[in-house]
C-alpha cells in the first residue's frame, strides 16, 4: 500500500513538473489566448452548423476525430473560454506523451529510471512546437507519438483501456500513422505473445487509412527530380536525427552546405542505424523502425500537398528545418534514438553511464533558442471578443482567429449563452 502511494505521488510530482515546463513555454500565448485557425474556422464552425454530425466530415484530405470531439465537448463547457480550455487540453496531451518516456514499461529501451525521467523533461524542450502547441489542429503529432511509444514498450506489458482509446484517436486523427503500420506488423511477427495486440493496432491504423481514402484530396504536388528528392531526404534525415541534436541550428545548416562532409556523415549515420538494428533485441529493432517511419513523413507531406514542391526545394537549404512542424516527428525520433544509443553504450561500459544524461543536458541547451512559442496580437484574444460582442451585438458575428486572415462566423445563440462554467468564472447572463 505504501509502495503504491509513493509511486502515485512520484508520478503526480513528475506530471506537475512536466506541465510547469511546457506551460512556461506557452505562457506568451496564454497571455494573448487566440483561437487557432482550424480550431475555429473549420472544427468550431462545423460544430455550429452540424453538431455531432460534423464527426463525419473530412478536412485537408483526412479524418480528424480527436479535434472534432474535443471542440464539441469544450465549446459546450464554455464558448467564451474555449481558447483557454483548448490550450490546457493540448498541454495535457503533450504532458501525457512526455510522461510516457519515464514509465517502467520502457525499461527494455532505457533501463535506467533516471535517464527516462531526464528524457521526459528533455522532450519538453523539443524544437518545433511554436505552431503545434496549444491547439487541437496539431494535436495529431502527439497522438501519433503516443501510438509509436506503445509499439516499443516492453513485450510483457499489456495495454490498458486508455491505451486502446489513444490508439483509436491516433488512427482516426493522425494521417501519418500509416507510416507505422510496418512497425506494428513486425512487432506482432517478432513477438508471438503480443501478436494479437500488435496486429490489432495495425488493423485499427489500417481502418483509419481506409476511411481517409473516402476524403476529397487536394491536388497532388508536382514532384522534383529524384536526385533532389534524395538529397533533401538525406539532408533532413541526417540533420534532424544526427547533427542537430549534437550541434544545433548553425552547424546543421553549414554541414548541409558542404557536400563531402555531409555525405560522409550520411554514411556514418547509416552505419550507426545498421549497428542499432543488428543488436538482437526487439526494442532496438522497433526503435529502428520508428526512426525510419518518422523519417518518411517529409516524403509523405511533400508528395501529397499542393505546396509540396516548395517544401522539397527549401528542405535542402532551410536553416529553420528543425522548427518546422513537418520535421517534428523526426526530431523526437532523433532524440530517442541518440539517448538509446548512448544508453546501450553505458550498459556495456559502466564508466559511460552519465553519457545519456550529459547528452540530454546539451540537447536542452541547444534547444533553448526555440523554447518560446509564437504569440499573436492581443486583438485576437478570443474571450475578449466574445465578451464585447455579448454586450454590443445581437446578430451573427465574425470572430478573428489566429493567424492573420482566418475568421469564424458565430451565431448569436452561441455567444450569448452563459454556461455553468462561465458562471463559476464570474460571468452573468
Amino acid at each position: 500500500m505504501l509502495h503504491r502511494l509513493l509511486k502515485l505521488s512520484s508520478g503526480v510530482a513528475l506530471l506537475s513538473g512536466l506541465f510547469a515546463v511546457v506551460f512556461l513555454r506557452g505562457l506568451p500565448r496564454w497571455q494573448t489566448m487566440p483561437l487557432w485557425a482550424e480550431d475555429g474556422n473549420v472544427f468550431l464552425w462545423d460544430t455550429f452548423q452540424f453538431g455531432w454530425k460534423s464527426f463525419f466530415h473530412f478536412y485537408a484530405g483526412y479524418y480528424h476525430l480527436f479535434p472534432r470531439l474535443m471542440i464539441l465537448l469544450l465549446s459546450s463547457i464554455s464558448l467564451q473560454y474555449l481558447a483557454h480550455l483548448i490550450f490546457l487540453c493540448s498541454l495535457g496531451l503533450f504532458c501525457l506523451v512526455a510522461f510516457e518516456f519515464s514509465r517502467e514499461r520502457y525499461a527494455n529501451v532505457l533501463p535506467d529510471r533516471i535517464t527516462r525521467v531526464f528524457l521526459s523533461f528533455a522532450f519538453c524542450f523539443t524544437p518545433g512546437l511554436s505552431e503545434n502547441l496549444g491547439n487541437l489542429g496539431n494535436a495529431h503529432w502527439f497522438l501519433s507519438l503516443y501510438l509509436c511509444l506503445l509499439l516499443i514498450r516492453n513485450r510483457d506489458n499489456a495495454l490498458s483501456a486508455f491505451d486502446w482509446l489513444m490508439v483509436i484517436l491516433a488512427a482516426f486523427s493522425a494521417g501519418e500513422c500509416l507510416l507505422f503500420i510496418p512497425m506494428a506488423f513486425l512487432r506482432g511477427y517478432w513477438v508471438k505473445s503480443d501478436r494479437t495486440v500488435a496486429w490489432g493496432i495495425a488493423a485499427i491504423i489500417g481502418a483509419g487509412v481506409i476511411l481517409n481514402l473516402f476524403a476529397k484530396h487536394e491536388t497532388i504536388a508536382d514532384l522534383p527530380t529524384l536526385q533532389k528528392m534524395v538529397e533533401a531526404y538525406f539532408y533532413s534525415l541526417v540533420t534532424q536525427l544526427w547533427i542537430h541534436p549534437f550541434f544545433g541550428d548553425e552547424i546543421a545548416y553549414r554541414v548541409g552546405d558542404t557536400a563531402p562532409v555531409f555525405w560522409l556523415l550520411v554514411i556514418l549515420f547509416a552505419a550507426s542505424l545498421w549497428a542499432t538494428f543488428r543488436i538482437h533485441t526487439l526494442e532496438n529493432r522497433l526503435l529502428f523502425l520508428f526512426v525510419v517511419g518518422a523519417s518518411l513523413y517529409p516524403i509523405l507531406y511533400g508528395s501529397v500537398r499542393p505546396d509540396g514542391l516548395r517544401f522539397w526545394s527549401t528542405m535542402r537549404r532551410d536553416p529553420g528545418l528543425s522548427i518546422q512542424r513537418q520535421s517534428y516527428l523526426m526530431g523526437v525520433a532523433g532524440l530517442l534514438y541518440v539517448v538509446n544509443l548512448f544508453s546501450n553504450l553505458a550498459e556495456q561500459k559502466p564508466i559511460l553511464k552519465p553519457l545519456p544524461i550529459v547528452f540530454m543536458i546539451l540537447y536542452v541547451a541547444l534547444a533553448l533558442p526555440h523554447f518560446g512559442v509564437h504569440t499573436h496580437d492581443p486583438k485576437y484574444r478570443w474571450d475578449d471578443q466574445i465578451a464585447w460582442h455579448r454586450e454590443h451585438s445581437t446578430q451573427e458575428i465574425l470572430m478573428m482567429v489566429a493567424p492573420f486572415g482566418w475568421e469564424v462566423p458565430v451565431p448569436p445563440g452561441a455567444y450569448q449563452k452563459v454556461t455553468l462554467f462561465d458562471r463559476l468564472c464570474g460571468l452573468r447572463s
